[in-house]
């Protein structure tokens, strides 16, 4: 299934994860929770980096729209910017800045977007797809890791596919609170390869979010239903002795397949093939 804006219409049945580290992975079956990730922890710059609706436009201090995102925004979210400290730093900065230029405004809304969705939202990524040989490379340790299949109609609502596009999606400064949810499934279409299905949910949810401390650290899992993980694919360099533990535990899970990827014969493709009883 090619990734295009239409998939957000079409229900993904199955999704994948790719794993580097087959303890991770064997974590995920003990456990049976997947750790999410916070927004502020991504790596990519342009995640979650929306620009503001009037960042094309000239700006000026007669724009309420500008004064507004620059004092509500920037001062009750408490992003430090350099000399911004209170709101009549903020109000002094403003009137010095005649007009504020785009790159100042795309800064503070991708800061202030990231501030305001980093409280509330996790975060975690799969793949629509289990046999691309950039994201085994990348993901999965060079073919040595494990990819986990999950059945998404377990997240509900919450897990969507990516929409990739050329240019930044367009945030505007009097939503509520994570009304301009939508943008979280946006990203460049450098990544379109990775057919990304992302699952975000709330962070202080008491179900199916837990949290723990780990090397001080407060990090994120979230429980699985029943039944959610309906198979396990080793890659074409996954070591005997790991694909061994995932066996052992697959003993006591019959719902859950074993598969093998395997090299196509004459095309750049992987096929997994169902393991031998």
């Amino acid at each position: 299934m090619k990734a295009n804006q239409d998939n957000t219409n079409k229900k993904i049945e199955a999704i994948y994860k790719y794993y580097g580290s087959s303890g991770f992975a064997l974590d995920v079956l003990k456990n049976n929770q997947i750790y999410m990730s916070n927004i502020e922890d991504y790596n990519d710059p342009f995640e979650f980096s929306p620009i503001s609706e009037n960042a094309s436009t000239v700006q000026s201090k007669e724009n309420s729209f500008t004064k507004q995102y620059f004092i509500e925004h920037v001062i009750k979210n408490n992003i430090k910017f350099p000399h911004i400290q209170t709101t009549n730093d903020a109000t002094d900065l403003f009137n010095q800045q005649t007009p504020l230029t785009t790159e100042q405004l795309s800064v503070y809304t991708r800061e202030s977007f990231i501030k305001i969705y980093g409280q509330k939202l996790v975060v975690s990524c799969f793949s629509q797809n289990n046999n691309d040989i950039l994201m085994w490379s990348h993901y999965a340790n060079n073919h040595k890791g494990i990819i986990l299949k999950f059945d998404n109609n377990k997240f509900g609502d919450h897990a969507k596919p990516i929409k990739y596009n050329k240019n930044r999606p367009v945030s505007t400064p009097r939503e509520t609170p994570l009304e301009n949810i939508g943008i979280c499934y946006i990203k460049s279409d450098h990544w379109k390869y990775e057919q990304e299905v992302r699952l975000l949910l709330p962070k202080e949810n008491k179900s199916p979010i837990s949290s723990q401390y780990i090397n001080g650290k407060k990090s994120y899992f979230c429980r699985l239903q029943p039944n959610t993980i309906k198979a396990i694919y080793f890659g074409l360099k996954t070591p005997k002795i790991q694909k061994q533990k995932f066996r052992d535990h697959a003993k006591d899970h019959p719902e859950i397949q074993i598969y093998q990827m395997h090299m196509h014969p004459t095309e750049y493709k992987l096929i997994p093939k169902p393991e031998e009883s």
